[in-house]
């Protein structure tokens, strides 16, 4: 009885927090028909139903699954790696799993059921292309796949996957926090909750990432934005803030090396409310993506040039919500080596890009920049 009255309490909470103040909803991006998982920068990741939190592994991962009693369709596996010279970590590689055909991706190869291949690769109801910036996987299943083959994935899913999916992209249930990071009254850190998706493998050892208590002083950096929106806590590691999760480790809002100019809140919201992102005001949650570059620039060696990868995430959701963002790369900032062409604004599966044939129908994937 204990135990299915705090089931109830932890979805009427849920519910509560999803459709509270006018400030919430504006938090919440529109819906599409489909919904997209991402991962970017420095280990922050976007879950189906608009959570965003951090988690540190460098393991192997659960990053979307179906997972339904049933048939399985698809299963996706990502490891990541520390960057190099204090740089942002990096996706090194992604498993693949759709129905009968298994594809593996690093960032020179692509291998379809243990054979090597060229691309672009056509295969039943199945492509895969890859250009100067991104590679590619659509599959007529309901499944699109991007990766810069640096530091940002995205997978965007068909909405008959709603309330099938596990792993660190959440249960795409429309609930944000619920079920993810909270379940049969239990709450759980992010990091508690990015342990559960390793994938064991007997024959390596990789350690778990440990909770790290944040300094006092670090909260100063976040704090000027919580006096104007309501903050709750779920237990000793969630917190809340306007109904959406924030990557609060040990009761913390926010963890990072003790106070630096350049973790001024100010300049993040500068940098994102910038003219090249007007378009993008309204169609996304702003603060997630402040609360982002925040962490980036609090925890990063190098400074400004690590809320680049927050920023070109924040370009690509705009895409795919619709906005035209304009071009915020310049010649001194945040700069592309080589100089690439933007991506369409609707890189959909019925127009793969220029000089490819039709794709299978599926969800459309977002243009990037």
């Amino acid at each position: 009885m204990g135990l299915q009255l705090a089931r109830l309490v932890a979805i009427c909470l849920a519910l509560a927090l999803a459709g509270g103040s006018a400030l919430q909803r504006e938090a919440r991006p529109r819906s599409h028909g489909h919904s997209v998982c991402s991962t970017w920068g420095d280990f922050h990741y976007k879950t189906f139903d608009g959570d965003v939190f951090r988690f540190p592994g460098l393991c192997d991962y659960n990053f979307a699954s179906d997972c339904r009693d049933s048939y399985k369709e698809f299963a996706v596996h990502l490891k990541r790696s520390q960057g190099q010279g204090g740089g942002h970590p990096q996706v090194g590689s992604i498993l693949l799993t759709i129905k009968d055909d298994t594809i593996y991706l690093t960032h020179q190869l692509v291998v379809v059921n243990g054979a090597m291949v060229s691309t672009p690769h056509y295969s039943s109801g199945l492509l895969i292309e890859k250009n100067e910036a991104y590679t590619k996987v659509y599959s007529r299943a309901g499944l699109s796949l991007m990766w810069n083959r640096e530091d940002a994935l995205m997978l965007e899913l068909d909405s008959r996957f709603q309330n099938h999916t596990c792993g660190l992209c959440g249960d795409f249930n429309g609930l944000p926090s619920y079920s993810e990071f909270l379940s049969e009254g239990v709450t759980f850190s992010a990091i508690e909750f990015g342990n559960m998706q390793k994938i064991n493998k007997p024959e390596v050892v990789c350690e778990d990432p440990e909770e790290v208590p944040a300094p006092e002083s670090c909260s100063k950096h976040v704090s000027p934005s919580l006096g104007a929106l309501r903050v709750s806590g779920w237990g000793p590691h969630l917190w809340v803030l306007s109904g959406t999760l924030l990557w609060g480790e040990r009761g913390a809002v926010s963890s990072c090396p003790p106070p630096r100019p350049s973790c001024q809140r100010a300049e993040c919201e500068r940098l994102l409310t910038d003219a090249a992102f007007q378009d993008c005001q309204a169609r996304l949650p702003l603060e997630l993506y402040v609360q982002a570059c925040m962490q980036d620039r609090c925890r990063c060696p190098q400074g400004g040039a690590c809320v680049c990868s927050t920023l070109a995430e924040f370009s690509r959701q705009c895409s795919h919500a619709g906005g035209r963002p304009g071009n915020w790369r310049s010649a001194s900032f945040c700069r592309k080596w080589p100089e690439t062409e933007p991506v369409a604004a609707s890189l959909g599966l019925g127009s793969p890009g220029k000089g490819s044939v039709p794709s299978p129908r599926g969800p459309q994937l977002w243009g990037a920049r």
